[in-house]
């Protein structure tokens, strides 16, 4: 298919077998009722005790209500948190999205799960690597996890300047300008080790 008279859009179809889905995206209204998922996200629920996939109208297991119900009203930027379904612990990024037509009359988000593992397995890989230094590794962690500059100072103890500072050698290490690099890197890293798609998601916001 021609778009504008361009040229042929070209994608590539990854098959991932549902037992071996370690993330997943679902779509759902501010009822907690499921409008749409991927297969990762199915193969995770799947895991939820008690909870049938095939009921009509299907809302959300119990364990990603709960976790919704420590963030009401729904506001600006995301909930992060870390959860366990079945017996498998999952980072879940939570995101309003806001309609953009009629076609969805109010306000709908977006869940993003992905098992704590593949978070860490990358990290441990770029930091060896590309030998990074403990500081540096704290510091890729925060970006990993869409934390900006205050949030990481705050968190490490230490100023905005000397966490600009620690960015700049490890985009120097990693060969990368920004950090949107950084986390290109990581997401490049991934799918080399697993063959599959991005295990990581950059939160908008926050400059280096």
């Amino acid at each position: 298919m021609r778009r504008n008279g361009v040229g042929p859009a070209h994608s590539e179809v990854l098959s991932i077998p549902l037992t071996l889905a370690d993330e997943g995206v679902i779509v759902a209204d501010l009822q907690f009722r499921i409008i749409g998922m991927d297969h990762g996200a199915e193969a995770i629920l799947s895991g939820c005790s008690g909870y049938d996939l095939k009921e009509d109208a299907v809302s959300l297991p119990g364990e990603l209500r709960g976790m919704l119900g420590t963030w009401p009203p729904f506001g600006n930027g995301f909930l992060k948190a870390h959860i366990n379904i079945g017996n498998v612990e999952y980072s879940c990024r939570v995101f309003q999205v806001q309609p953009l037509s009629d076609v969805i009359p109010q306000a709908v988000f977006a869940l993003h799960l992905i098992k704590a593992v593949s978070v860490s397995n990358s990290l441990s890989k770029v930091t060896g690597n590309y030998r990074l230094t403990e500081r540096e590794a704290e510091v890729l962690e925060g970006i990993s996890l869409g934390l900006t500059s205050k949030m990481l100072a705050d968190r490490m103890n230490i100023s905005p300047n000397t966490v600009n500072a620690f960015l700049r050698m490890i985009m120097i290490k990693l060969g990368v300008t920004t950090r949107a690099g950084i986390v290109g890197k990581l997401l490049e890293d991934d799918h080399v080790e697993n063959g599959g798609g991005a295990r990581l998601m950059r939160r908008g916001g926050g400059n280096a």
